[in-house]
């Protein structure tokens, strides 16, 4: 899978604009399989962008994530996306 930069903002976007206290468990974008957004969201969950819970089918492939929160270096990522220097 080639990562997809485009989705992975949109991911980040809806993740900052949950309320506090508030899980999200629904990732459908159109045009995108859920298997991929998925995988994007376990990225990001990986690299420390969200916090969550993945959980992975036997091959080891995300089939169900759970975002908690947006992390201080998530919110890093997403003010220097905003950005027009950066």
């Amino acid at each position: 899978m080639k990562r997809d930069l485009e989705l992975v903002r949109r991911i980040m976007r809806d993740a900052e604009a949950l309320p506090p206290g508030r899980l999200c468990s629904d990732f459908n974008y159109e045009g995108k399989e859920e298997a991929e957004t998925l995988e994007h969201v376990a990225l990001l969950v990986q690299a420390g962008y969200l916090e969550g819970i993945i959980s992975r089918d036997s091959k080891g492939m995300p089939r169900k994530c759970l975002i908690r929160r947006v992390t201080w270096q998530g919110h890093e990522f997403l003010a220097n996306g905003k950005s027009d220097s950066i």
